[in-house]
């Protein structure tokens, strides 16, 4: 195996141990490893404390950020504080054990403190999962999800031949898949930095401001790890050699800044039987990633060829069966979807303007606490492309010209004219450049190579972790109120699902529900009424503000043979955060399906009622 002869100048990466900067003695660092051990057990207890003090009920509308005990936050606090300490002084077990804490700190707690499923848009996850397995097969007509199945079929299998829980499976979807991002993260940021301290500040600063919520039980999570192997691998395999354009860009960039231009650094490269599994592998999550998304594998795409571009050698190829891959499974295996779609997908090619104003302008809106939240997820992005734009322009200085790592932070942007992907498009965009961004950020906060991590240096380090923290915490869980599903609302519409004759309407006040939570979803008519039945009966319903009139919502439902309109406390209350109507007409509505003669209770479950039509005497 070909080694590079580059090694690590400071610090330690995962299983090797690099020469310390520094020889400290035995009895200092026996110390040093209690005090982070007795750290990170307060901070582990202080967490456990926290979870008993936590409850759904305790959601309002700036979510459960309100109710976190100091406890939650002093758990947090001690997972900064150990990483900070120790950066470039010990072993990689204490880098490691602040990254994994911080994990599930964050990700776990949902999980352990919700009677239901964290985001209401999990459930149709849920129900393609049990449509598979009851039926052992997908309908390309039904929907896109049936026409990208893999990740379905994959949980089908194991939830069938293990009898796994599948609805406590998808509760803990969050930290699995953020543990499952960490070693081809740390992969990734070794291929382009040999400093143990800036590899594992980049991966710090990948949890520290990874908001946008796409890694729980759904295709997405699962694409975006085999997203980062594959770049993982491909930047290990391939050499980096100057070509026209980095030997125009690299130069020029030097000499504007007026410094020396250097080629970047050399990783350590697989060779022989090493390479042809890694390459095997690479392929192979390729592959998987075509068979489970529609969005990644363009994302992929685009990032290879702009590493070639920016002077990976020997991708060209690569690039090319990528493209063949992704092209056989449309013109083959999606064409079920392809075929009813393909006006409505080509009709926003090119609208920059219109599809960025789906993605921020229509976002912000909502109540004055969402629409807070909303700016601090905002606030967190943009601190992170300027900490991002800051290490390129720092390296740039010191003679390092990594073009493959600023390619791989800007490359996906252009993708934005193609398609809003439903108002995601520039949040999955930040997703999928945040590993790039994030090691040129830690390349700003500590450069390659330095000496030694001073006390100013810490303090400062420490500050700007905290401050990405709390704005973390925030955005992460701000939006609670529209998130959040109660265990009694999921049982409600799977009843339905599973027992409303065929043809039914089934329907929902909010937009967020547990939508498709069966097999037998495709057998009724979802819908819900301030989203998809706009402009009617939307606007004859809610007449102006505090004035509702349902006649015209009692004429749809007379259009199916069976109609269910289900209301909840948990639909309320996100209705006032998400604000399509006012607030005093959420509840001027409620109080209208209660007392409507054309309506009656068909069950309640708690704060939950399912209307229908009176039946004749």
């Amino acid at each position: 195996m070909k080694v590079s002869n580059q090694r690590p100048k400071v610090g330690v990466f995962v299983g090797r141990r690099a020469a310390p900067a520094a020889r400290v003695g035995r009895g200092a660092g026996d110390l040093t490893r209690f005090v982070v051990a007795l750290l990170l057990s307060l901070g582990f207890g202080a967490w456990l404390l926290s979870l008993a003090r936590l409850s759904p009920a305790d959601i309002d509308a700036f979510g459960l950020v309100g109710a976190l005990p100091v406890t939650y936050w002093l758990a947090l606090v001690s997972t900064l504080a150990v990483f900070v300490a120790c950066l470039g002084k010990t072993a990689a077990a204490y880098y490691l054990g602040s990254v994994v804490l911080l994990i599930v700190y964050l990700h776990a707690t949902p999980a352990l403190v919700y009677d239901g499923l964290r985001y209401p848009w999990v459930y149709k996850h849920l129900g393609l999962v049990e449509y598979i397995g009851v039926y052992g097969a997908v309908d390309p007509l039904i929907d896109a999800y049936h026409n990208w199945p893999g990740f379905f079929a994959l949980w089908a299998l194991l939830t069938e031949t293990a009898q796994l829980p599948l609805e406590a499976l998808a509760a803990w979807a969050q930290p699995f898949y953020n543990l499952l991002y960490l070693p081809p993260l740390l992969l990734f940021c070794r291929a382009f930095s040999q400093d143990a301290r800036v590899v594992w500040l980049g991966v710090w600063l990948f949890y520290l401001t990874n908001w946008v919520g796409q890694d729980y039980f759904a295709p997405q999570a699962l694409a975006y790890v085999f997203y980062l192997t594959v770049l993982a691998f491909l930047l290990h395999l391939f050499p980096r050699r100057d070509n026209r354009l980095t030997r125009t860009l690299g130069p020029g960039a030097a000499r504007l800044l007026r410094t020396t231009y250097r080629p970047p650094e050399e990783p350590e490269r697989y060779t022989g039987r090493r390479a042809v599994l890694a390459y095997t592998l690479a392929l192979l999550a390729f592959a998987a990633m075509v068979y489970s998304h529609q969005l990644t594998p363009f994302v992929t795409i685009v990032c290879v060829i702009a590493l070639a571009a920016a002077g990976v050698d020997r991708l060209r190829v690569t690039a090319l069966l990528f493209m063949a891959l992704t092209a056989l499974w449309l013109t083959f295996m999606a064409t079920g979807y392809l075929g009813g779609h393909l006006t409505e997908l080509l009709s926003d090619l090119g609208a920059i303007g219109q599809n960025v104003e789906r993605n921020v302008g229509e976002r912000l809106t909502g109540a004055p606490q969402r629409q807070l939240v909303l700016s601090v997820q905002l606030g967190l992005s943009v601190a992170l492309w300027l900490l991002a734009g800051a290490g390129l322009v720092k390296s740039w200085r010191r003679g390092r010209s990594d073009l493959a790592l600023a390619a791989l932070a800007f490359a996906p942007f252009p993708l934005l004219a193609l398609q809003p992907y439903g108002g995601e498009a520039l949040l999955r965009l930040y997703f999928f450049t945040q590993p790039a961004m994030c090691l040129l950020a830690a390349r700003a906060l500590l450069p390659d190579g330095a000496p030694r991590v001073g006390a100013r240096r810490r303090v400062a380090l420490g500050a700007l972790s905290g401050v990405l923290l709390g704005g973390l915490v925030i955005a992460y869980y701000g939006n609670e109120a529209v998130n959040y599903v109660s265990a009694t609302e999921a049982e409600v519409f799977r009843a339905l699902y599973d027992t409303v004759p065929e043809g039914s309407l089934l329907m929902a006040v909010s937009p967020n529900y547990p939508l498709r939570n069966s097999a037998f979803y495709y057998r009724v008519v979802n819908t819900s009424l301030v989203q998809q039945l706009r402009p009617e009966p939307f606007e004859a319903v809610f007449v102006d503000e505090g004035v509702v009139d349902v006649s015209a919502l009692v004429a749809y439902m007379r259009e199916f043979p069976h109609a269910y309109l289900v209301f909840s406390d948990v639909q309320r209350r996100n209705l006032e955060v998400l604000r399509p109507v006012p607030a005093a007409s959420v509840a001027a509505l409620a109080r209208a399906l209660a007392t409507d003669p054309a309506l009656e209770v068909f069950y309640r479950a708690g704060d939950v009622v399912i209307y229908t039509l009176r039946r004749a005497p």
